[in-house]
């Protein structure tokens, strides 16, 4: 009790949320599979998780049920301890990262610099090349023209094609054209930037780099066996906890699409 005095006393607390639970309780899964938290390079990630696109695994529902109580817990324990100055909500603030971090009031006073400002990229396209280029899930090639919004993604695969571990070039090629356009387009203020976070590593001024996303849900549901075992076992705890969000596959889809939308890019149409 005194150490979360110290901290509410001397520390701007920030409180991570998630809105979408399934998708939080899936992700701790696949991690006990992985044996990983995070990933920061691309051959890490093609590394730690070829097998698991190779070979999907199995979620047992015990565990999901477990990582679900436990974020209820933890919305107890930040309730009962903490003196909370924002709130970050990961479905609503992660896409626009960088506006969430630059409006907290510890700011005020401070001539803010962006991303673009220090790095000359954006960091959303920042962010989106460090995803396509350890990009597993072969989505990219299948999706690239989604013309039609209601599309089930009934026919999606994972892992399409046969990759040697950290064989990078072979990631690059199973990409879309337009995702690999956009690559070449932003492939060196990418690098620049990962040589820069690099030296603020050694230098400790950062404790890692800056992670890689891991999977979206479409990634997720692919690589899960029992994915609908796990929706069902989700909605019951959710109704018996009053806890998140009762889903359907109406509604689970939609949010498919959004995220796959921010995470690859369209063809450009022509004349």
């Amino acid at each position: 009790m005194p150490f979360y005095q110290y901290l509410n006393d001397n520390f701007f607390i920030i409180s991570a949320q998630r809105q979408n639970l399934l998708e939080h309780g899936l992700s701790w899964c696949i991690q006990l599979h992985s044996k990983r938290l995070n990933v920061y390079s691309h051959t890490e990630k093609v590394a730690t998780f070829y097998d698991i696109y190779q070979n999907r695994i199995t979620v047992e529902p015990a565990a999901l049920i477990r990582y679900l109580d436990q974020y209820r817990e933890y919305l107890s324990w930040v309730d009962n301890h903490f003196q909370v100055s924002s709130y970050f909500h990961y479905e609503r603030h992660l896409p626009q990262i960088e506006k969430y971090i630059l409006n907290l009031p510890i700011f005020n006073g401070q001539v803010p610099q962006s991303f673009k400002d220090v790095f000359d990229i954006e960091f959303q396209d920042w962010n989106l090349c460090h995803y396509l280029g350890s990009d597993l899930s072969g989505l990219s090639t299948q999706l690239e023209y989604r013309k039609d919004l209601q599309l089930e993604y009934s026919g999606a695969t994972a892992a399409p094609t046969e990759l040697a571990p950290v064989q990078q070039h072979a990631i690059a090629d199973s990409l879309s054209h337009a995702d690999q356009e956009f690559l070449l387009a932003h492939g060196k203020n990418y690098r620049v930037v990962n040589e820069a976070l690099a030296e603020l590593v050694d230098k400790k001024v950062l404790v890692t780099s800056v992670p890689i996303k891991l999977q979206t849900m479409l990634e997720k549901k692919l690589l899960i066996r029992n994915y609908d075992e796990c929706v069902s076992v989700y909605n019951e705890w959710a109704v018996k906890t009053q806890t998140g969000t009762v889903y359907n596959d109406e509604m689970l889809t939609a949010s498919m699409q959004r995220e796959i939308a921010s995470w690859h890019n369209q063809p450009k149409l022509t004349e």
